[in-house]
């Protein structure tokens, strides 16, 4: 699965991300650089966690929210002591 989040006002990163069970896996490539992905999904609940060092300074970015549809997720997206801010997804072809 290949998802473009778009978190409001900035970037347009891509997550590649597996799903065995509730664990996901994958690989972050955006603004913030290349990192892995580890988060879950729980009957519609995702969440997705990266870390990252922008200006050398390590945060955890983790996007908390829902699946919307077939194809679509949508939530918060907590950029360490940084701010927050909303983003959704679609799956791309």
């Amino acid at each position: 699965m290949r998802y473009e989040v778009k978190p409001a006002g900035t970037g347009t990163p891509t997550f590649t991300l597996k799903q065995d069970g509730e664990k996901i896996t994958g690989t972050y490539k955006g603004q913030f650089g290349e990192a892995p992905v580890n988060g879950t999904i729980k009957g519609s609940d995702v969440t997705l966690m990266i870390k990252v060092s922008p200006q050398g300074e390590e945060i955890t970015v983790t996007y908390t929210g829902k699946l919307t549809g077939k194809d679509t997720m949508s939530g918060k997206a907590t950029f360490g002591s940084l701010g927050e801010g909303a983003w959704s997804a679609k799956k791309k072809s």
